[in-house]
């Protein structure tokens, strides 16, 4: 059972090394930085906050335009029964059974420099009125009613937005910039790091091969009896053969051969 398990692992970790070896491909420094700028979470997060102070300082634009709104009630039906004084002083309930109707079309324009607004509105309702053998309509019409609203106390928000509003914009769009620029610089940071180990690792597995092949050859002349046997373990010492002095004279050693 044990050796099945150990067979698995071995044929998993095989096929992933295969696999990480298939995804892997060689990348320029411009398309390193490309690629940072659109897949980094850095990147992705200053664009999505430009994006939304792109949206609040448009919703901001569109506030100070004309807005024309229509509200309507198609229909109100009522049916009830309502307390009634007479003239006698004597209170009755009757049976009130009505439907109403009724739509407004107006037109609004915020004036930013005071905060009020000016519009322009018109109206029309209904009423239907159900009795027991009859029915009587009437209606209330608004052709134009032009009027002029303006707080006198309140804070005017329109005034102090005209001002806040494209300086947050420009902050985000500049704090965006920065972002990517930043972006940029790690993923430079990035490749000349990685670019430096591969070299470090070019290096150090010639390193490797020089190593085994002088101590091959000095392993050889050991055995003719051309150095002794403490010049042999010194040179298995990884210490020992960073002293550039060992090095040159292996190296001197194998010229001679």
């Amino acid at each position: 059972m044990k050796t099945k398990i150990i067979a698995l692992f071995l044929i998993f970790s095989f096929s992933h090394t295969l696999h990480v070896k298939a995804q892997q491909r060689e990348l320029s420094l411009e398309e390193v930085i490309s690629i940072a700028k659109k897949q980094s979470p850095d990147a992705l997060i200053a664009k999505h906050l430009l994006r939304a102070s792109y949206w609040e300082f448009k919703t901001y634009k569109r506030s100070l335009l004309p807005s024309l709104s229509f509200d309507g009630t198609i229909p109100s039906i009522n049916r009830a029964f309502k307390a009634y004084t007479t003239s006698t002083g004597a209170e009755e309930y009757i049976n009130q059974s009505y439907t109403s109707y009724s739509g407004n079309l107006r037109l609004n324009k915020v004036i930013g420099l005071t905060g009020g607004n000016i519009f322009l509105a018109s109206g029309l309702q209904r009423v239907d009125n159900f009795y027991d053998t009859l029915t009587t309509n009437s209606y209330l019409s608004t052709p134009i009613n032009l009027g002029f609203r303006q707080p006198l106390f309140n804070f005017n928000a329109y005034k102090w937005n005209k001002q806040i509003e494209p300086l947050k914009y420009q902050t985000a769009k500049r704090n965006y910039l920065e972002t990517v620029e930043q972006v940029s610089l790690t993923s430079v940071n990035y490749f000349f790091n990685l670019l430096s180990a591969q070299i470090d690792q070019r290096v150090a597995q010639i390193n490797v091969s020089n190593y085994d092949t002088l101590y091959k050859i000095a392993k050889g002349r050991y055995v003719s009896g051309k150095i002794a046997e403490n010049d042999l373990s010194n040179l298995g010492d990884t210490t020992t053969l960073a002293d550039p002095s060992v090095v040159e004279s292996l190296i001197e050693n194998k010229q001679s051969l």
